[in-house]
């Protein structure tokens, strides 16, 4: 019988290889090197970081008075190749893989290739992420697996400090710059899904990928006890000033991580401003912010509209595919000064939000029939699309 149609050998002669094995200790040793082999294609070059995610002892050397260089030294990257990964490891490292292959598919959307629905980072651009998103995964681990006093004293604020600082601190200057780097793509993700970022980025990859997922804020269970305060901006500005590095000036989410970014040259197909890779087509629907500037301020000002709003349309916004068929229904209605926008142009942020506010008045007046449920276009709350 084969197992495989991408390997020679088929079951009976493996197993007749593995019944020769001359001890238990042999045979052992062949299981796990296997195993980490297939541990490898499933994650691959970034594999140590990604079992130390795994096999941390966060319990054991996690708490507010632990020494902040055993926490930094424990379980380190480099490992015996043949040290066990028992079967929930293996479970967790399947659960991590697919959260850091989402988020690189978001990334590469976002910052690679804002042209393109498929993965284009090259592999070593890829084995950057990968590794930047474990630690950010680990630091996030490690820091929300305690609880801190209700009330941080000075002292208490240093040693955390300290600690934190002290993780980071392993990694070399480039590779921490990729980290920062990978750190702001997470922003900029809680930032579309309208969090608060200082308070939901202790949830680290899994709870971006969560909220993206969702579009929602509130689809996560947030860490209550982790102290917040510059929960990782502070010990990276001290290791910057330790090493003597200027801090970066912005915060670029391509910044050691991307050899380059395709599309820097777009310009908005309404205004003609450079957009850089910061421009909205049809691919990048799906990026664009749905939580806040959806309503022009006459609109979001006005307490029935704005709270109608919120129950009832607002939760057609549960995906990101959704927030793309929505726009969709928005191009779908063009009219007014609009009405010559093409669907498949490049737009610039502020031309491109304008257009959403337009339509979702006319949107909210021609589907929601906002006059028959709330009566607000007979007083004259929602003005007529075409005045």
């Amino acid at each position: 019988m084969v197992s495989s149609d991408l390997f020679p050998l088929n079951d009976d002669i493996v197993g007749q290889i593995l019944r020769f094995c001359p001890n238990f200790d042999t045979l052992q040793a062949a299981i796990h090197s296997i195993t980490r082999e297939v541990a490898y294609n499933l994650v691959g070059p970034a594999l140590p970081q990604a079992l130390r995610v795994v096999r941390y002892p966060y319990f054991d050397h996690c708490t507010k008075d632990s020494d902040p260089f055993v926490m930094a030294a424990a379980c380190p990257e480099v490992s015996d190749p043949l040290e066990v990964i028992n079967p929930d490891k293996q479970e967790m490292l399947d659960e991590n893989v697919h959260v850091v292959e989402k988020l690189e598919d978001i990334y590469s959307l976002m910052v690679k290739d804002r042209t393109s629905t498929i993965n284009v980072l090259t592999a070593e651009e890829s084995r950057r992420f990968r590794r930047a998103m474990y630690r950010i995964m680990l630091y996030c681990n490690i820091f929300s697996s305690y609880d801190y006093p209700p009330e941080q004293d000075e002292q208490n604020q240093r040693t955390i400090i300290a600690q934190r600082t002290a993780i980071l601190d392993a990694y070399p200057t480039d590779e921490l710059r990729q980290l920062e780097s990978a750190l702001w793509f997470l922003t900029e993700i809680f930032d579309i899904c309208g969090c608060h970022v200082e308070t939901y980025l202790p949830e680290g990859p899994a709870g971006a990928l969560d909220v993206w997922e969702a579009r929602s804020r509130h689809v996560i269970d947030l860490h209550l006890g982790v102290w917040k305060d510059g929960f990782i901006d502070t010990p990276l500005k001290n290791l910057w000033s330790t090493r003597k590095i200027a801090p970066q000036h912005s915060e670029l989410l391509s910044e050691g991580i991307l050899d380059f970014v395709n599309d820097l040259d777009v310009i908005c197909s309404q205004c003609a401003a450079p957009c850089g890779v910061a421009h909205y087509n049809k691919p990048t629907w799906c990026l664009v912010p749905m939580e806040d500037n959806l309503l022009s301020d006459n609109l979001a000002e006005n307490v029935s509209i704005r709270n109608y709003f919120d129950e009832m349309v607002r939760p057609n916004f549960d995906s990101p595919a959704a927030v793309e068929r929505f726009i969709r229904r928005l191009f779908a209605l063009r009219t007014g000064p609009y009405a010559s926008w093409d669907p498949t142009g490049s737009y610039c942020f502020p031309c491109f939000m304008t257009f959403v506010q337009y339509h979702m008045r006319v949107w909210l007046l021609r589907t929601v029939k906002y006059g028959q449920n709330l009566g607000l276009v007979d007083k004259g709350q929602i003005p007529n699309s075409d005045t």
